[in-house]
């Protein structure tokens, strides 16, 4: 037990200020959500049929009662979902972890 904390006694980052990074994520999410909206000008010239195929967040306009399993498929393969934690890792893997 006393090897342990005396392991978390020593980790420290190399890099602190790195991990400031970490404040803005839920401003960047927030941003990002925003930007991206479904209702994109794309929409109204594009017809529905074509934008499902085009648009990985075209999928996310219909009920969850289509019937259709591709439009799951859809949504759970949007690669904005793991630019977050991808960038969360990336912020703490440049801090420099040490013990």
């Amino acid at each position: 037990m006393t090897e342990i904390i005396q392991l978390l006694q020593q980790f420290h980052f190399l890099r602190p200020i790195c991990l400031l990074g970490l404040i803005a994520l839920p401003l960047f999410w927030w941003a990002q959500r925003s930007k991206f909206k479904v209702d994109s000008d794309w929409a109204n010239t594009i017809s529905p049929e074509l934008l499902k195929h085009l648009l990985p967040t075209a999928s996310m306009t219909k009920g969850p009662n289509d019937g259709s399993r591709s439009n799951s498929r859809n949504k759970n393969r949007n690669p904005k979902r793991l630019l977050l934690p991808l960038i969360a890792l990336c912020l703490l893997a440049l801090s420099g972890p040490t013990w």
